[in-house]
């Protein structure tokens, strides 16, 4: 049985496609990861806190920036997300207005997407 002490917690990042301002990662969603604990046990589904999570930490990283979190807005989630799937993370830094559009999709359907507004505290 995996326990929180052994499970990962980030995403498998299959392939990176940089072009910024735009940042395209095809992440596997491994069964392992500690989102997947709990939430719900018979059915797995990835948490949205996760998905915003990553996609602020991702965003941080690849815009080298140290801006923190001030507003999350236009958040929507679609469709579930479960073990197994492979996606992408786009991220769209919208450096005059500080701010990152973000939306995981695959192929066929958008999961969920929403805008991170940055700034100093």
């Amino acid at each position: 049985m995996m326990t929180w002490q052994t499970s990962q917690t980030d995403p498998k990042v299959l392939q990176e496609l940089i072009a910024h301002p735009k940042i395209t990662l095809l992440l596997q969603m491994t069964p392992s990861l500690f989102q997947f604990q709990g939430h719900f046990p018979d059915e797995p589904i990835l948490p949205g806190v996760a998905q915003l999570d990553w996609a602020v930490r991702y965003a941080k990283y690849y815009f080298d920036t140290s801006l923190s979190v001030q507003d999350i807005s236009q958040l929507k989630f679609r469709r579930f997300i479960s073990p197994d799937m492979e996606m992408s993370l786009i991220l769209d830094y919208d450096q005059p207005n500080s701010s990152i559009l973000f939306k995981y999709q695959d192929e066929n359907e958008e999961f969920s997407s929403g805008r991170i507004r940055l700034g100093k505290i």
